[in-house]
Parts: C-alpha cells; structure tokens; sequence
C-alpha cells in the first residue's frame, strides 16, 4: 500500500507483513496503556510517556524505512503529530478506511 506522508514530502509504500501487523499491536498496546497515566506516580508517567515516544518513533521508523535524514524530520516533530502519524500507518496496515475511522470516532453508537 502507498501513503503519502506531508511531513516528509514523500510517498511510502509498506505492506501488512505479519511483521508489520505485528509491529502495530505492540504500537497499539504501548499506546493504550500510557492513555490510563493519570493515577499514576509522576515519575511513572514520565516513564510511560518516554516509552511511548520511543515505540511510537521505532514504529514509524521500521515500517516506513526511514533514511537518517527524514529520521532527523520525525525528531523535529511534535508529539502528537507524531502520534496522528502512527496511528494513520496503523489503521492502513490493519486494513481501516480513514474515513470510517472518523466516523466512528464521531458518533461510536452509530459506527
């Protein structure tokens, strides 16, 4: 599948291995758990958010195949563009039309 990422001007293309599947749940998983920091100590939240950046950026990384100079890109990125980024890849890997998910995330009752 192709994928137009802005950030990087540039299009990937990248498939639904069952590495890449693989790659995603776990991305998920991290992403799901520092979603529940709030009860949490502050020192585990820093680490859980530390975590969670790491995965995320190792995510991107591995599937688009990033060379150094667009790796310098998603460094210079913010957080949660960085996170949009990620989930969008995800959602493609997974196999879920963009525009469903929007729906979805809307109205969850009628999705």
């Amino acid at each position: 599948m192709n994928m137009y990422v802005k950030q990087f001007n540039k299009k990937f293309n990248f498939r639904a291995t069952n590495k890449n599947v693989r790659k995603t749940v776990k991305m998920q998983l991290v992403l799901a758990k520092s979603e529940d920091i709030e009860n949490k100590a502050p020192q585990e939240q820093l680490e859980d958010i530390d975590t969670m950046l790491d995965v995320v950026m190792e995510y991107i990384k591995d599937v688009l195949k990033l060379d150094s100079k667009s790796v310098g890109k998603l460094e210079d990125m913010e957080m949660n563009e960085t996170i949009d980024l990620a989930n969008k890849i995800a959602m493609r890997i997974m196999g879920i039309d963009e525009q469903e998910a929007k729906k979805v995330v809307e109205n969850p009752k009628k999705g």
